[in-house]
C-alpha cells in the first residue's frame, strides 16, 4: 500500500526494480511520469553490465540532472516533505521537528 499518492510513481519504480524506496523517491521526488519511466528503461537497459547497481545508478542520474530532491529549484514545493525524505534516508526513521 502506497502511504502518499505523491509516491505512487516512485514506489512503483523501487518496486519494479527490486530497490529502495527512499532512493527512488529522493531522485524521482515531483519528477513527470515519463522522466522515472526513462530512467527505470535506462536501469534495465544495462542490467547485464559488470557491477550494475541499480540504485547507485538512480541516485547518481537524480544529481546529475539535478532530479528529484536534488532540483535546482527545489524551493517550488513542500520543503518540510523534502526534509522529511533526506532525514529518513540518513536515519531510517522520520526525525521529530
Amino acid at each position: 500500500m502506497i502511504e502518499n499518492e505523491g509516491w505512487r510513481v516512485a514506489d512503483r519504480a523501487a518496486d519494479f526494480l527490486s530497490v529502495d524506496r527512499e532512493v527512488c523517491r529522493r531522485a524521482f521526488h515531483r519528477e513527470p511520469e515519463e522522466r522515472v519511466h526513462e530512467v527505470v528503461r535506462w536501469v534495465l537497459s544495462e542490467r547485464d553490465l559488470p557491477g550494475h547497481d541499480p540504485e547507485r545508478m538512480i541516485e547518481r542520474w537524480a544529481r546529475e540532472h539535478g532530479a528529484g530532491v536534488y532540483s535546482r529549484d527545489r524551493r517550488r514545493g513542500g520543503l518540510e516533505q523534502v526534509e522529511g525524505i533526506v532525514a529518513r534516508a540518513l536515519f531510517g526513521r522520520d526525525v521529530a521537528a
